[in-house]
């Protein structure tokens, strides 16, 4: 697949950029294509494993101008970040296959006898998975090219606590470079001393975090005047329409399939990307149903707080906000080691972010302006400072 026509993968969305950077998004989307969502149960079709919120997140990055790569389908219908041989990255360890059939907390997420078979298999890693690293392949040359190497940024987030997956709590910050293998020792360390060291003081993160707008299935009604008031995802799809003429443009795009479903609320927690992290709204936001979804989960905390594992821990202290491990449960997935090739100056590191930093854990997945502040300015931090290690390397300018 060449990355100058995007015709038939409306599911991808490319945003080129003018830096070395490019940022990999592979486990942000919600969509369940109509030709799989039959199988999956109430589980499934909720998609609670969803790296949420990703593209609002790091919409920080526009200043850095890198290149971005995008899919709107669920992880849950083909793993894009799996070894497709179906070796394990973690021997030994609980993981998720390439066609997940549970969740990370091992709930079935399929209807009994409804698993995808090795056909099943084959047919959804050939229209999902090979055109994405098809497209990230390309793009990631393309920009080596132009550069003279290129900075592979796999942006994922994950619940704080997972038992099945990981013994006590995460970090907030977990870095994964395969051990050392994927990116030069300079760029690892760079972006270890960028998460120590915090970014509460880089104002152009928190100038571009308070400024994005939050992506919205109703876009008639004006989001609230603060920034700091809570957000909640629109509900997600189980079943997506294509655009009768998807763009063949590199250009980000904003026809995503299937924004509209009567049935579900429509919509995904991936806005649009007219600019990387913005959706088509402007200045309108969140509709009312939303807005009363957020006063109902803060009626319902209380004095009590929220209800599941991870809601225990929504509120990071400003110190554990630099809480921070490279190469420990999360050494970077199958994005990460293939891609990530420092003897052809092709650098690669995947943050694996715990969703307490930035928003609620739980349903529904609350994304929090004033909580993530802190966070999305380290974040930029650390974008800016694998740049500038990437400069240093090559003899370039920062």
């Amino acid at each position: 697949m060449s990355a100058t026509d995007l015709h038939g993968y409306t599911f991808l969305d490319l945003k080129p950029g003018d830096s070395p950077l490019v940022l990999s998004i592979p486990h942000g989307g919600t969509d369940i294509p109509s030709d799989s969502a039959g199988a999956f149960n109430e589980t499934g079709l909720a998609v609670p494993d969803t790296d949420w919120w990703m593209a609002r997140l790091y919409g920080l990055a526009d200043d850095l101008k890198p290149t971005v790569l995008q899919t709107s389908v669920s992880r849950y219908v083909i793993d894009v970040n799996r070894d497709p041989s179906g070796v394990s990255l973690y021997p030994g360890q609980a993981t998720t296959a390439l066609c997940p059939t549970t969740t990370f907390d091992g709930d079935p997420i399929y209807r009994p006898g409804a698993e995808p078979d090795a056909a099943e298999i084959a047919r959804r890693r050939a229209r999902y998975f090979d055109p994405y690293h098809a497209l990230l392949a390309e793009t990631l040359a393309a920009v080596r090219d132009q550069h003279g190497y290129a900075l592979l940024y796999d942006c994922h987030s994950i619940r704080s606590v997972v038992p099945r997956l990981f013994d006590g709590v995460l970090p907030v910050f977990n870095i994964g470079t395969n051990s050392g293998a994927s990116c030069a020792p300079e760029i690892e360390a760079a972006v270890v001393e960028a998460c120590a060291a915090g970014g509460r003081s880089d104002a152009s993160a928190q100038m571009s975090l308070s400024e994005s707008p939050s992506p919205s299935a109703s876009p008639k009604t004006p989001s609230p005047s603060s920034s700091s008031s809570p957000e909640v995802p629109p509900s997600p799809s189980a079943s997506r329409k294509s655009p009768t003429s998807p763009s063949s443009s590199r250009k980000s795009r904003s026809d995503y399939p299937g924004s509209e479903n009567p049935s579900t609320g429509g919509g995904s927690p991936i806005p649009a990307l007219t600019a990387f992290g913005r959706d088509d709204e402007g200045e309108e936001g969140a509709g009312r149903d939303d807005e009363e979804r957020t006063a109902a989960v803060r009626d319902d905390q209380g004095e009590k707080g929220a209800g599941r594992d991870g809601d225990r821990m929504a509120t990071p202290s400003l110190d554990e906000l630099t809480s921070h491990t490279a190469n420990g449960r999360f050494k970077g997935g199958y994005i990460t080691r293939h891609h990530g090739r420092p003897d052809q100056d092709i650098h690669a590191v995947q943050m694996e972010l715990a969703l307490r930093a930035y928003m609620l854990e739980a349903p529904p997945w609350t994304y929090d302006p004033a909580k993530a502040t802190d966070t999305a300015s380290t974040l930029h931090a650390v974008l800016k400072a694998m740049l500038a290690a990437g400069a240093r390397l090559y003899g370039g300018s920062t």
